[in-house]
């Protein structure tokens, strides 16, 4: 995936804690 580095993944979690999705997303 583009965004499968750990720092981007962090970043998204930070910036959206209530759209936890992204970050599940993210792992995939």
């Amino acid at each position: 995936k583009p965004i499968s580095n750990g720092i981007s993944c962090q970043v998204i979690f930070t910036l959206l804690l209530k759209k936890r999705i992204c970050y599940f997303k993210c792992l995939e």
